[in-house]
């Protein structure tokens, strides 16, 4: 279950995320995908990235987008290691590296 969890959101790092979705999709409760994905955030594969708007009650509603860490976990969970020029997944990947990168530099 965690590692189909893990490929979903491998699958959609450049696209919001609705946990309701997923939660259908591997067929484990919502409860469950929320504790799994805390799990992952608090041991460094993930993290989220809110949506911005002006509006405070779109942004609290709003889906999160969920990135990797790193990037070559998320290949590993896919299964594709494939040179850029052969991937139709560069600009997700390019997005991931550079929001990483920022998130990784935060703090410092």
């Amino acid at each position: 279950m965690l590692l189909d969890l893990l490929k979903l959101l491998a699958s959609q790092i450049e696209k919001e995320v609705s946990l309701n979705e997923i939660s259908q999709h591997v067929l484990i409760d919502i409860k469950t995908v929320k504790r799994y994905i805390d799990l992952l955030v608090k041991s460094y594969v993930i993290f989220p990235l809110t949506p911005f708007s002006k509006n405070l009650r779109s942004e609290i509603s709003g889906k999160n987008k969920y990135y990797f860490y790193d990037t070559g976990v998320r290949n590993g969970i896919i299964n594709n290691f494939n040179r850029l020029d052969s991937r139709n997944d560069v600009g997700a990947l390019l997005e991931n590296c550079i929001i990483a990168e920022t998130e990784k530099n935060k703090n410092t």
